[in-house]
């Protein structure tokens, strides 16, 4: 085995960005990595650009679970279909020159697909903020990110 690269992930290094070896001193490939490393320095187990788009991946994964705790997706989905429902009664009356009157639930549908639609906005806005603030941190900035 020709080693050019050796990237430390935790119960195994990564060997040319191809090859895992487990750490285990009985392994022959294990010993020729102690060697290599004996002369030469583990490579960063991301490059910064993996290591921002990962971060962006857990900045996403935590926004939808921060979402979904509070309105999880059948609950986005029905009020989208209350709503949908209440459109189309009202374009019905368009249609039909007539006026259509909200019922007090139909009006505390809207409200509540409105409240909804504006929490989910408010943590994508959040979500996105972050995203853009990895552009300007240093490689160590990036190495200690928690996006919990």
């Amino acid at each position: 085995m020709d080693i050019q690269t050796v990237k430390d992930l935790g119960d195994n290094y990564l060997v040319n960005d191809s090859i895992s070896v487990p750490k285990d001193s009985s392994n022959r490939e294990y010993k020729k990595i102690q060697a290599w490393l004996e002369n030469n320095s583990l490579t960063p187990q991301y490059t910064t650009d993996e290591l921002k788009a990962k971060h962006i991946a857990d900045i996403k994964i935590q926004a939808y679970h921060r979402i979904t705790a509070t309105y999880p997706d059948y609950k986005q989905r029905n009020l989208n279909a209350e709503v949908s429902k209440i459109h189309n009664k009202e374009v019905v009356a368009m249609k039909n020159s007539t006026t259509y009157t909200l019922t007090a639930d139909e009006l505390a549908a809207i409200t509540a697909a409105n409240t909804c639609e504006q929490f989910i906005l408010n943590i994508r806005t959040k979500s996105d903020e972050l995203e853009t603030s990895l552009d300007s941190m240093t490689d160590e900035q990036l190495e200690a990110f928690d996006p919990t």
